[in-house]
């Protein structure tokens, strides 16, 4: 299991750092590129969380997936390195924007993640050693 968190964990960084460098302002002004995966991390949280609550996964789904990928995705650490370095660049009004709109945004993407997630067909998990009906 260490290794399923470890590998997503690697994967996830890997993807949240191709984006964010893509972004504008990636290495300058405003970090729409942490915005933009923290946001979609959470709203592809509430998918996952939906999906693997009504599901039977393999057991090393959630770690992979949830606490490897979209950990190593998201970034909580990132996200107050940028609200400061607005604030000490004189931008504390962006920066005020900047930590509000990440945690109500956050909040509301992982809201209308476990919304979405609600809507995808279900899969009827198989009895043990059976057949599905």
């Amino acid at each position: 299991m260490l290794a399923d968190i470890a590998i997503g964990g690697a994967l996830g960084a890997l993807a949240r750092h191709l984006i964010t460098d893509a972004m504008p302002g990636a290495q300058h002004g405003f970090p729409w590129g942490t915005l933009l995966v923290n946001l979609l991390g959470c709203l592809v949280m509430g998918v996952l969380t939906t999906y693997l609550l009504h599901s039977r996964p393999h057991p090393f789904a959630r770690p992979l997936l949830v606490t490897g990928y979209l950990g190593g995705f998201t970034t909580f650490s990132h996200l107050i390195d940028g609200i400061d370095g607005l604030g000490r660049a004189g931008d504390w009004d962006v920066s005020v924007v900047y930590a509000v709109a990440s945690v109500a945004g956050g909040w509301i993407a992982i809201v209308a993640g476990l919304w979405l997630g609600g809507l995808l067909p279900r899969r009827t998990p198989r009895p043990e050693g059976g057949e599905r009906p």
